[in-house]
């Protein structure tokens, strides 16, 4: 549609000019003074015509914009509640796993990632309790880890499926780094461990380092796109990042926290 306007638009400047020159030229070529009257009144006709399709392109370029950036919005807030419940699993994974409350607020997502989160986190003992309730019961926190990072993973595949071609680059290049460093299928890796050697007591040094490994690469991901989201999205629609501290909102301060004979 746009292409068709402006080819009409450079059509009807030529005929103006052409209409415009044969109306104040002197050369007996181009008739007596009724050719260029008519002439002069066509090159008016025309000029009247080109200002009219050039208003209503301009409408249309607004509307088409308008349009783009509502898409853009709408594709965008498909991510707030998979962003929002990962970094509530984040927090938890933190606040179960570090020895006391930290002096410094958690205002953004940010100061959430520190080297006290990773430090921390290496601590996270999978077989204890996670802080949530099933069909099948308490799960442990195995569990828990496979099912928010699965959770993720699926909800990242099927907005590149529906809204890549609604969304900016940018957000489509955060999105795939993010699955290309496969949190999921590292965690699997963390699970095993769990389940085999940290289940009877030993091999906690390689459970650290292969934490560390994991979760560095992932939260610096995740934090570029929960940051990217709340830059872009509507202010009414922006993720808070909220923190509860309170022993009795689950999990309790340490309570999946590794003990180890320096801890």
């Amino acid at each position: 549609m746009k292409r068709l306007v402006t080819i009409s638009s450079s059509f009807l400047v030529l005929l103006f000019i052409g209409a415009f020159v044969v109306a104040y030229s002197d050369m007996p070529l181009f008739g007596g003074s009724f050719a260029k009257s008519l002439a002069l009144n066509l090159a008016s006709e025309i000029l009247g015509i080109i200002l009219t399709v050039f208003l209503i392109d301009r409408v249309i370029s607004k509307q088409h914009e308008a349009e783009l950036k509502r898409r853009k919005e709408v594709a965008l807030l498909r991510l707030k509640e998979p962003l929002s419940r990962h970094a509530q699993f984040l927090f938890h994974m933190f606040k179960a796993t570090v020895s006391a409350k930290p002096k410094t607020e958690l205002v953004q997502i940010s100061d959430l990632f520190n080297d006290n989160f990773f430090a921390s986190t290496a601590l996270l003992n999978l077989l204890q309790k996670a802080p949530l309730i099933t069909e099948r019961g308490e799960p442990n926190w195995a569990y828990y880890l496979v099912r928010e990072s699965k959770a993720l993973h699926d909800s990242v595949g099927q907005f590149l499926s529906a809204y890549s071609f609604h969304s900016d680059v940018r957000l489509i290049e955060l999105l795939e780094t993010m699955l290309r460093d496969n949190f999921y299928e590292h965690v699997l890796v963390l699970q095993d461990i769990a389940g085999g050697p940290l289940a009877v007591g030993g091999d906690f040094q390689a459970f650290k380092n292969t934490a560390k490994v994991v979760f560095g690469p992932h939260v610096w991901a995740f934090q570029e796109i929960f940051e990217y989201f709340n830059r872009n999205a509507p202010n009414a629609d922006r993720i808070n990042f909220v923190t509860h501290w309170e022993n009795h909102i689950a999990p309790p301060i340490g309570s999946a926290r590794i003990l180890t004979p320096t801890t």
